[in-house]
């Protein structure tokens, strides 16, 4: 499903009008995903109790189905440009590598040291991508606990 943002300002360059579209929108939706995370399990540590007195077992599922949506959509926007295999990923670091290098050269370099600090803060979120939630790494499945990197509400909400 294609979340896409409209309106926005017609200085993006008409070449990046749909990817900037389609790449806001699900910044967006990530964000507004995140805010309800937000309101149900970060507003306090009353409510955690109360949604664990109505439902524990199912909110804890649903606490845990919010952090692996998170994890899968931040390593998902931050990937590199393309895969191994040659094919393009949608993904932020498209933006840049399509802007025209001579007429935009001051934002490009605006922008990769900002994508540098987003995808060094989403390298353990992209370890638990790859060993845990999108694959399930024999080894991992076993010690995850002890091999990988914690990943909890209180980090996530840091990012």
């Amino acid at each position: 499903m294609a979340h896409t943002l409209e309106g926005f300002s017609d200085k993006i360059p008409e070449n990046l009008r749909d990817d900037f579209s389609h790449l806001s929108g699900e910044v967006f939706w990530f964000r507004d995903k995140w805010l309800n995370y937000k309101y149900l399990f970060g507003h306090s540590p009353e409510r955690v109790e109360f949604l664990n007195k109505c439902g524990g077992t199912f909110f804890y599922m649903v606490d845990h189905l919010f952090i692996d949506d998170a994890i899968l959509t931040f390593s998902r926007l931050t990937d590199p440009p393309a895969t191994v295999r040659k094919e393009e990923n949608f993904c932020l670091e498209q933006l840049i590598l399509k802007l025209d290098r001579s007429a935009h050269t001051e934002l490009i370099n605006l922008l990769i040291p900002i994508l540098k600090s987003i995808r060094d803060k989403a390298s353990n979120l992209r370890k638990h991508r790859h060993k845990r939630v999108a694959h399930s790494d024999y080894v991992t499945h076993f010690t995850a606990e002890e091999s990988l990197p914690i990943v909890s509400r209180q980090i996530m909400m840091r990012l």
